[in-house]
Parts: C-alpha cells; structure tokens; sequence
C-alpha cells in the first residue's frame, strides 16, 4: 500500500513536471513569436 501511493506520488510529480514545462514553452513562443490571431484580438 505504501509502495502503490508511492508511485502514485511519483507518477503525478513526473506528469506535473512535462506539463510545466509545455506551458512555459507555450508562454515562452506565445510572448517571441506572437499569433496573428492574438494580434487581430487586441485591435
């Protein structure tokens, strides 16, 4: 039991992990190189 909420822990941190750091290199290329679409929203 302590084994399985272990790496449920474990499985959770790694998923947290890839999904930080798709949305800072989301922010990352929304901010250098910004859509057309955010552009025509503003005006």
């Amino acid at each position: 039991m302590i084994l399985y909420i272990f790496g449920l822990i474990i499985i959770g941190y790694i998923l947290y992990a890839v999904i930080a750091a798709a949305v800072k290199k989301g922010v990352k290329e929304a901010l250098y190189y910004p859509n057309h679409l955010i552009l025509l929203s503003i005006y």
